[in-house]
């Protein structure tokens, strides 16, 4: 695993990978937190934790002696218990994805992340981010997708649901927080998983705005196995810090070949200053 402080050893790489269509963007949490939202403010997954910690505490079912045990679980297990009709209402999860996940509106340099001519955008949000501040379809996790979709429109993936489906039907089974529905999604959600498990393979990724701590159903795509058999891809994650012995080796679970140290604002402006000198080139070497 190599790491960089800045983008001066990837130029030329970007640049490549832009004219050929060889690189994938999968958005985090850190893409839209912070951002203002229908009622509020994107929480980050951190954030929406300790959200979740807060209700489930006010819950008199829920005894006081098991609070501090629930403070050390980690997202997805917390999840359990506020995705629970017992603790939390389905009204009060539903007004609280409404007020912090729905009419987000994204800085510029966020933007400009959008305006690159990816072949379509994979994240691991609900929000509408993407799609508000973008022209991008939805594709709904644990749905059978026709590909021929990723052809016609210009598409943003949601790996783990959907706020507007979540808040709209009664029936929505595109949310993927807690434990059970991750490991329900390895199957339910074997249409989308797939088709990352191929660009895992063959294509370039960019991790951006992503922790990659607990993605079960990531996981699940047999990382070694692909890292193996793969072409020469690079598996890149941008930080704004060098990572700690712990972390590091976290990363390698998920086959990241190389991490990028760097501020999130350089990096949205970098990206997308590399998109545009990748196009003018393009240009040129038409027009000679």
């Amino acid at each position: 695993m190599n790491i960089s402080n800045g983008f001066n050893d990837f130029t030329n790489f970007f640049q490549d990978c832009f004219r050929s269509h060889s690189l994938q963007i999968i958005l985090g949490s850190g893409f839209s937190s912070g951002e203002r939202a229908e009622n509020g403010y994107v929480p980050n997954g951190s954030e929406y934790k300790n959200v979740m910690l807060s209700v489930l505490k006010k819950n008199s079912d829920i005894p006081a002696d098991f609070h501090h045990k629930l403070e050390q679980y980690q997202f997805k297990d917390v999840a359990e218990y506020y995705e629970d009709d017992q603790y939390v209402s389905t009204y009060d999860r539903k007004r609280y994805y409404n007020d912090n996940f729905t009419n987000v509106k994204l800085s510029a340099e966020k933007r400009k992340i959008l305006e690159i001519d990816w072949l379509y955008v994979y994240t691991l949000n609900i929000d509408d981010a993407i799609e508000n501040n973008g022209n991008y379809e939805v594709v709904y996790a644990n749905r059978p997708v026709e590909e021929t979709i990723y052809d016609q429109k210009k598409c943003v993936i949601k790996l783990h649901g959907d706020v507007h489906d979540i808040i709209t039907y009664k029936d929505s089974n595109c949310k993927i927080f807690t434990s059970s529905e991750y490991i329900k999604s390895i199957k339910s959600n074997i249409s989308l998983l797939n088709k990352l498990q191929h660009d895992y393979m063959f294509q370039n990724i960019l991790f951006l705005g992503c922790s990659l701590t607990d993605e079960l159903d990531i996981l699940s795509l047999n990382i070694y196995d692909l890292n193996d058999n793969r072409k020469s891809t690079k598996k890149i994650i941008i930080l704004d810090k060098e990572p700690d012995f712990e972390y590091k080796h976290n990363l390698k679970k998920y086959g990241i070949t190389d991490i990028i140290i760097s501020d999130f604002s350089t990096a949205y402006n970098k990206i997308y200053e590399l998109w545009i000198k990748s196009q003018q080139t393009r240009s040129n070497e038409l027009a000679a």
